[in-house]
């Protein structure tokens, strides 16, 4: 489920549109998002960091939770 690194995250043309979209989440109409990307590119260290800083939860595969707690919760 990631890498260990929670360094700071590197905000690059690759992902500055996630990061700007992720800032603003109190002007979300749903408070969920999905992260995708290819191995390595960063996607779990930017949710564990956004999660940090906003009291969500990071799940990360099928056996995080129930169906009913990720999809309802």
């Amino acid at each position: 489920s990631g890498g260990s690194n929670d360094g700071p995250l590197i905000v690059g043309a690759s992902n500055a549109d996630a990061v700007r979209y992720l800032r603003h989440v109190a002007t979300w109409p749903v408070r969920s998002a999905v992260l995708t990307g290819p191995r390595g590119s960063g996607r779990s260290l930017m949710g564990r960091l956004f999660a940090r800083e906003t009291g969500g939860r990071v799940i990360d595969g099928p056996d995080s939770g129930s169906q009913e707690e990720i999809f309802h919760g």
